[in-house]
């Protein structure tokens, strides 16, 4: 098709006329076009599409705030244990702990592409000693408790605090600190945890002062120097929250590496890097640095984080205050 101009009363006006040839080149661009978008979205989906599991984009969301039921839940803490091995029989174990929520979030919980997609059937979850290192360096033992466990089976552990010893294992041993054996717990016990979503408020209890006892790592007076801990954020990231805060202001005792806000990435992915074995172990991504280097040297202590959900202009949709205390 194309347009002509033609006089009618003295004025121009534009007429169209068929063009047989033409018609059929618009046409066949057209198709050309529409093969284009179609192989385009074909590509996307394949990039939100795991070998074991087909992924949807992150749709989980919390109702929070004056739309959601009032009243304060005590979330049951689920123990370290062991974890299946297929990735189907995990994510179901994982939707087995989202269902109570139900009521807390406006659909069906599915797992998401950004923090599953990249684990895999073949690969070991690497366990607690294999990642603290303790014992041999080739640690290989795949049984027992996996260090991914508490962050896993308690999905409203949305900031997960992860300890280390003072100044790490070598300094410590130079400055005659002893260090944990393998029988010494790994990480200080989450003792509870509660969820006041009118509020928009998650609070966590974490035993800290026992932890340094049995791993003596205080002194008689059970007083410890400076602790380090980092944060990991997946938890955060399949509920649906896109940016992090640590507030300075309404924390204490704690001390963070740097202010600012910033975007959850975290995931879960095979690593080669901390596992023996040749396959790689399942486990967390590498943090940031901005989730490493918080401190903390007594305890009662309380660190306030503040979770946000950003709409496309970059408004805050919803936001979660979480609170981590150490007793």
């Amino acid at each position: 098709m194309n347009w002509s101009e033609r006089k009618t009363h003295g004025k121009t006006a534009l007429s169209l006329t068929t063009n047989p040839i033409s018609w059929f080149s618009t046409s066949n661009s057209r198709s050309v076009a529409y093969g284009v978008i179609v192989v385009i979205l074909f590509v996307r989906l394949l990039f939100i599409t795991s070998p074991s599991e087909l992924f949807i984009a992150n749709m989980n969301r919390l109702i929070l705030g004056e739309a959601a039921p009032p009243g304060v839940v005590s979330v049951d803490v689920a123990p370290l244990t062991d974890l299946p091995p297929q990735i189907s029989l995990l994510l179901d174990l994982r939707r087995q702990r989202v269902s109570w929520l139900s009521k807390y979030m406006p659909q069906s919980y599915q797992p998401s592409q950004t923090v599953f997609s990249r684990i895999k059937d073949t690969a070991p979850w690497m366990t607690s000693q294999q990642f603290f290192g303790r014992g041999a360096s080739t640690v290989v033992e795949t049984a027992g408790p996996k260090f991914e466990a508490r962050g896993l089976l308690n999905p409203l552990l949305l900031v997960e605090p992860v300890f280390f010893e003072p100044s790490g294992q070598g300094a410590a041993q130079e400055a005659g600190v002893a260090i944990p054996s393998a029988t010494d717990p790994f990480q200080p016990e989450l003792s509870s945890m509660t969820f006041d979503p009118a509020r928009n408020q998650l609070r966590y209890t974490f035993l800290l002062s026992s932890f340094m006892d049995a791993t003596s790592l205080s002194d008689e007076s059970g007083i410890f120097g400076p602790v380090a801990f980092s944060i990991s954020l997946y938890n955060a990231r399949d509920l649906g929250f896109d940016t992090w805060t640590f507030d300075e202001q309404a924390s204490q005792g704690v001390t963070a590496p740097r202010a600012g806000e910033y975007r959850i990435i975290d995931h879960l992915r095979v690593r080669t890097d901390l596992c023996p074995t040749a396959t790689g172990c399942n486990h967390r991504s590498l943090l940031p640095p901005q989730q490493i280097g918080f401190s903390v040297s007594a305890a009662p202590a309380e660190a306030v984080f503040k979770l946000t959900k950003k709409s496309k202009e970059g408004a805050p949709e919803i936001f979660m205050s979480c609170l981590v205390s150490f007793l």
